[in-house]
């Protein structure tokens, strides 16, 4: 498996004054060339991206390649490592398909993305009421696409097209396409670059919710987590009781130029029935069991909704 420590390398590559891309060849544990070392070269000349790859590499953030199920990438948080899918094969880490390194590249700029979420935030589950839990973990998912989107977008800027036409082919196109044209749209009405792009931005998370599949596929994904949340809360306190502010949902879009693209639209979000999710009958149901799930209490097995009854059954076991 190869793979690359992003803490010294990337703080090395980020002292150097903007040399082109084929000179950028951070230091590799391993291999002296991999496509790891390519993607991080090419990721330094987007300004966003290199905001995280610096905070992930002094963090002590590695990644590495291997076989996934289902994930493009995995973040092993405790152990800070980051997996990127390469089931492709085992040419993909020396000698790739510009698909396949672009599609990779593409998954590396939501993960960066991912790990810096992450660190501010990391689950809601203990903080949050459940329904605000999967109203904050579908606005982060979005975030991770829309930023993976934006630093394409400013990779094509500085002349390296490759990964924006790379979305451009795929699914994520109507984000590209939707962010490109907000873009130009708000600079034309006279904002500055970085207003340009943040109401852009903001546009684009409400084209995301506007795509019913994305939006079901994302909400059973985080029920599936919820589920698993509440089998591994041996404790009996499966959520908090939190409820989602505005602030909460606005300091999710903070960028590395430390704006955020969401300042002063968290009430709206929370308003607007466009960002509630749950419109797929299957989902609802899912999550009507979950809440069931939170509020029982299991002794031997055996789910009872009733503490006091638990404890008549079972005296030696409940709490």
């Amino acid at each position: 498996m190869n793979w690359i420590e992003l803490s010294e390398p990337i703080l090395n590559l980020l002292k150097e004054k903007a040399p082109p891309p084929a000179q950028i060849v951070p230091a590799v544990k391993g291999k002296s060339q991999s496509v790891l070392q390519d993607m991080i070269a090419m990721l330094s000349q987007s300004r966003t991206a290199q905001g995280l790859l610096q905070e992930a590499g002094e963090d002590g953030w590695n990644i590495e390649t291997g076989t996934l199920d289902n994930h493009d990438y995995h973040l092993d948080v405790p152990e800070k490592r980051l997996i990127l899918d390469s089931s492709q094969g085992p040419s993909v880490v020396t000698h790739p398909m510009p698909w396949i390194f672009h599609a990779m590249l593409f998954s590396l700029c939501r993960a960066l993305r991912d790990i810096a979420q992450e660190k501010r935030h990391g689950g809601f589950e203990a903080n949050f009421q459940a329904e605000s839990v999967l109203l904050l973990e579908r606005v982060r998912t979005a975030d991770c696409d829309l930023i993976a989107v934006l630093i394409a977008w400013e990779l094509r800027a500085m002349g390296l097209s490759g990964l924006w036409r790379h979305v451009l082919c795929g699914g994520d196109s109507f984000l590209a396409l939707g962010f490109a044209a907000s873009f130009e749209k708000a600079h034309n009405r006279g904002l500055d670059a970085i207003s340009a792009r943040n109401s852009a931005l903001a546009e684009t998370l409400a084209l995301w919710h506007r795509q019913a599949q994305r939006v079901q596929a994302c909400d059973h994904e985080i029920l599936e987590g919820l589920d698993a949340h509440i089998a591994g809360a041996n404790d009996g306190h499966t959520f908090g009781s939190r409820k989602a502010q505005a602030l909460d949902i606005e300091i999710l879009s903070c960028l590395p130029d430390r704006t955020a693209y969401l300042q002063g639209a968290g009430h709206e979000i929370l308003a607007n029935p466009l960002y509630a999710g749950l419109n797929d009958p299957i989902n609802q149901a899912h999550f009507l069991q979950i809440m069931r799930d939170s509020k029982a209490v299991i002794v031997e097995g055996v789910s009872f909704r009733d503490p006091a009854l638990a404890a008549l059954i079972f005296p030696d076991k409940a709490d």
